[in-house]
């Protein structure tokens, strides 16, 4: 059974990096291949499925945020599903529908490109799969 660990903002999975991870309150790890060593005197207690797919809908930080002129948003999606990811500027307007369709359970990565006539400014990020609804906050940079 494989571990994942979340530290501060975002998920680490033992499998696919090494080295030390910082995370809130000093939480400290150890990661190696199949293995996470917590330090501080934290434990995990997350486990997941060795099938190795999500258990839930979640938006990972966008990054490089702020960004110029492209963004990628990381999702896990724990069953297929349809996914809609929309950009909204700070009044509520649509901006950009950056994805709209069917996803296969497990990690994805989507990028969007800003146009070249897309404002500086902060934006909602929002993504949907149908139960559930994920926002987050974006600056463009120019």
């Amino acid at each position: 059974m494989m571990h994942i660990l979340k530290l501060s903002t975002f998920w680490v999975d033992a499998r696919e990096h090494t080295g030390f991870a910082i995370g809130s309150n000093i939480t400290v790890a150890r990661l190696a291949t199949d293995q996470i060593t917590l330090l501080e005197g934290t434990t995990s207690d997350s486990p997941i499925p060795s099938s190795g797919l999500p258990t839930e809908f979640t938006v990972l930080p966008a990054y490089p945020n702020p960004f110029n002129p492209s963004v990628t948003i990381p999702l896990s999606l724990n069953k297929r599903g349809n996914i809609e990811l929309t950009l909204f500027d700070i009044t509520g307007r649509n901006v950009a529908t950056i994805y709209k369709g069917d996803l296969g359970a497990g990690e994805h990565s989507l990028n969007y490109q800003a146009p070249a006539s897309l404002a500086a400014g902060v934006y909602l990020l929002r993504a949907s799969n149908g139960d559930k609804t994920e926002s987050q906050k974006i600056l463009l940079l120019k």
